[in-house]
């Protein structure tokens, strides 16, 4: 659970819950949104209530939280993963090259 008053645009410590198996209980707002699907990787929270109803959810629904948590995991790694990290800076490192020369 990440209830915060501040807002990220990408939560790095949200790649480490996920790529641990945890199952992400966030504000919705900021990059969780972009990071987490919510009810399939994680759950974005409108409000300090949800916060309970979903931390609960998960408490006592073992098998819906390690399928999330799989979810997650799959999710971090398509977003953040080697793959992906390499396949952005690739972007990056032709986005300069096509820079001209001064």
């Amino acid at each position: 659970m990440q209830p915060t008053d501040t807002t990220e645009n990408w939560p790095r410590v949200g790649f480490e819950a996920m790529a641990s198996g945890s199952v992400l209980v966030v504000d919705r707002r900021g990059g969780w949104e972009q990071m987490v699907e919510h009810g399939k990787t994680g759950w974005l929270c409108e409000c300090p209530g949800d916060f309970i109803t979903y931390a609960t959810k998960m408490a006592w629904e073992p098998h819906y939280r390690e399928d999330m948590a799989a979810a997650a995991r799959e999710r971090g790694m398509a977003l953040g993963g080697q793959e992906a990290s390499m396949e952005s800076w690739q972007e990056v490192f032709e986005a300069i090259s096509r820079i001209p020369d001064s």
